[in-house]
């Protein structure tokens, strides 16, 4: 939208598009007492899948809903349908992309993509939601669909589990296929159908490390320390070993009890020792240690 220094009373509302350059052009004239130059007057581009409007002071002055983009060896997009064409299928997946950046979502959201595709001939292509701003993590995972030569209406649907993220970016890959057939989509939309909350898994895992037991060198934590641990995510028949190094400042025995068993071993004052223990697990392991 512009207006020309020479004429302040004619506002032009463009859309520039295609290689070669390609224009659709509409004007709204005022008044030269009321010109835009010297006059406030309020402005306004809409935006809608498939046609753009424009507004002067609440008048439509200008509409367009067929336009396209196209790069010589670069394939073309066109509207109100997106066509995407192509005589290279690329080595990967997003070789050839279609994106719609700036997604907006909730983490505990459950969300609903949906749009209508065909093909030239049958063919796939990829549909998924990312996080661009997160490694490309996949919110709505990769998903593999077969087109056909009608039109087909998908609908995927998935559940925020990550932290929300106003980046999320839809994209479809259509490139590292066997066909290259033109492809078509339309009526996109990306909709949350229902609020939610994501429940943290709590249970204790291993640590990276492989040990079962959290906060074994007491780095965590004042004063008395009882030393045990429940829920200790074990699997019933496996076998497990358990070890730790010991001092005492007196020679002393301690009680360790595994999975109701209760075993004794003698610590000495002259230095540490490591002490092991393997056993079957026959069901979840308890670990509790005294020191008598």
């Amino acid at each position: 939208m512009e207006v020309m220094g020479q004429e302040t009373n004619k506002a032009y509302g463009t859309i520039h598009y295609g290689e070669p350059h390609d224009q659709s052009q509409g004007t709204y004239s005022v008044s030269v007492a009321n010109n835009f130059a010297d006059s406030y007057h309020t402005y306004a581009v809409d935006w809608e899948p498939g046609k753009i409007t424009w507004y002067v002071d609440g008048i439509k002055y200008h509409e367009e809903s067929d336009w396209f983009s196209a790069k010589s060896g670069q394939g073309t997009v066109a509207y109100p349908d997106f066509v995407i064409s192509t005589t290279k299928a690329g080595n990967a997946d997003y070789s050839i992309q279609l994106v719609q950046p700036n997604v907006p979502l909730k983490k505990g959201g459950t969300y609903k993509v949906t749009f209508d595709a065909y093909a030239d001939e049958a063919r796939t292509m990829m549909a998924d939601i990312s996080g661009p701003d997160h490694n490309y993590t996949r919110y709505l995972s990769d998903t593999k669909l077969d087109l056909g030569t009608g039109k087909k209406n998908y609908s995927l649907e998935f559940q925020m589990t990550s932290d929300s993220d106003a980046n999320g970016r839809l994209e479809f890959n259509l490139g590292n296929t066997a066909s290259t057939a033109t492809v078509y989509i339309s009526n996109v939309r990306v909709a949350k159908t229902k609020d939610g909350e994501i429940k943290e898994d709590t249970t204790k895992k291993a640590l990276a490390d492989g040990n079962y037991v959290y906060n074994g060198s007491f780095q965590e934590g004042t004063g008395t320390v009882l030393v045990g641990q429940s829920d200790l995510a074990l699997g019933a028949g496996s076998d497990y070993e358990l070890r730790f190094t010991a001092q005492a400042d007196e020679a002393k025995t301690m009680t360790v009890t595994v999975a109701g068993e209760t075993y004794t071993f003698a610590l000495t004052f002259s230095g540490f020792e490591t002490y092991c223990y393997t056993r079957n697990c026959a069901a979840a392991l308890f670990l509790r240690a005294n020191i008598v």
